[in-house]
C-alpha cells in the first residue's frame, strides 16, 4: 500500500497548527504584550519603570492615557527639573536647524515657516511645576485651569527656538 505524499502530510500538521496560532482565543502571542496597570505597578523598580513609560509616551505607543502613573509623578519633575530634558531639548533643536538648512527655498517672498507655539516655542513648565507636573498626584489634566493660566500670558520661550 503507497504511502500518502509527504506534502500531503506535512499540511494535515502545518494547517491545524496555523489555524491554531492565528485564532485570536487561543494564540501565544495574545500573552505578549501586557499593558501595564495604570497606577503604574510592576516589578521592576519604579525609575526603571517611569524611564519606560516616558519614551512609550513620547513615541506615541503609551495609547490614551489622561493620568501619570502616581509612581512617576517624582520621576517626571526630575526629568523636566534636571538637565535631560535641556539636553533633550537641545538634541531637538540640532536637528531642526539641521533640517531647516537643508530646505530650498524659492526666494519670491513667499516662503513661510509655520510653528505650533504651544510646547514649540513656548513652554508650559511653569504651569506643569504649580499642578503636580500635569496631574495632582494622579488626578486628571484640568484643561478648564490649564487653559485660565495660558490666558494670563506667563508662558515662557523655549530657549534655543527663538
Amino acid at each position: 500500500m503507497a504511502s500518502p505524499p509527504r506534502a500531503l502530510s506535512v499540511s494535515f500538521f502545518v494547517l491545524p497548527l496555523l489555524a491554531l496560532l492565528i485564532n485570536p482565543a487561543t494564540s501565544i502571542r495574545t500573552s505578549i504584550i501586557k499593558l501595564p496597570r495604570s497606577d503604574g505597578s510592576r516589578s521592576a523598580a519604579a525609575d526603571t519603570y517611569c524611564e519606560s513609560w516616558r519614551l512609550a509616551v513620547e513615541t506615541n505607543n503609551a495609547g490614551t492615557w489622561d493620568v501619570l502613573p502616581s509612581s512617576c509623578v517624582d520621576s517626571v519633575a526630575r526629568y523636566l527639573n534636571g538637565d535631560q530634558y535641556g539636553s533633550d531639548y537641545d538634541v531637538i533643536v540640532d536637528y531642526a536647524l539641521a533640517f531647516a538648512k537643508t530646505v530650498k527655498i524659492s526666494g519670491d517672498g513667499k516662503d513661510v515657516w509655520i510653528f505650533d507655539i504651544d510646547e514649540t516655542l513656548l513652554t508650559n513648565i511653569g504651569y506643569y511645576k504649580n499642578h503636580g507636573y500635569g496631574v495632582s498626584r494622579s488626578e486628571p489634566f484640568d484643561s478648564k485651569s490649564f487653559n485660565e493660566w495660558v490666558v494670563q500670558g506667563t508662558l515662557r520661550e523655549m530657549n534655543g527656538i527663538l
